[in-house]
């Protein structure tokens, strides 16, 4: 048909891949990929099956509602595909333990701000703020921002890499699985 854009999760772009001809998908321009782990096996197909489309990586936790960062994958993203940079009205922030913020290749709590984060959850009819918090800028402006579950570094450009889930999250087919919270459930 002629399709020149995609964008879905990596899942769907590897069952697309698998079932189309090696001529099948010539017309694809743009391919953006997020909402999970970008394998740069797939990134490599791609640039082999089309190597003159441009490839994109999207992400951001559920609680931005969409994406909130993205990364155009470069020849220089060959064993891991970068988290990115945020969109904008978006801001990710490293920060460790002390809350203090991480320079480029420590690893720290990714946080996030921005224009579409959502006011908090709603449990059993109440919005609750866990993981919702307050971030004091350099400046001394306070800043609402979300506590993911995950961690990352900043290369020396500045671009956010992934770097691990923080004890007891994990990720289900993109969603945040909380394993205490489960383990409280079953006891």
């Amino acid at each position: 048909h002629g399709v020149t854009l995609w964008c879905s999760v990596p899942a769907m772009l590897e069952m697309l891949l698998s079932c189309s001809q090696a001529t099948g998908l010539t017309s694809l321009r743009l391919i953006a990929q997020g909402g999970d782990y970008i394998k740069p096996g797939i990134i490599a197909e791609l640039r082999k099956r089309l190597p003159s489309a441009r490839l994109t990586s999207l992400g951001g936790p559920t609680e931005t509602t969409i994406w909130s960062i993205w990364h155009q994958i470069g020849a220089r993203d060959q064993d891991k595909i970068p988290y990115g940079t945020p969109l904008p009205g978006n801001g990710y922030w490293l920060l460790n333990e002390r809350g203090e913020h991480c320079p480029a290749g420590v690893a720290g709590r990714i946080h996030t701000t921005g224009v579409n984060l959502a006011l908090g959850y709603l449990e059993d009819g109440e919005l609750t703020q866990q993981d919702f918090v307050t971030l004091a800028s350099g400046s001394g402006e306070e800043t609402r921002a979300f506590r993911t579950g995950d961690r990352g570094r900043y290369r020396a450009d500045g671009t956010l890499m992934f770097d691990s889930r923080v004890n007891g999250y994990i990720k289900v087919r993109g969603v945040r699985v909380s394993l205490p919270d489960i383990e409280i459930e079953l006891i």
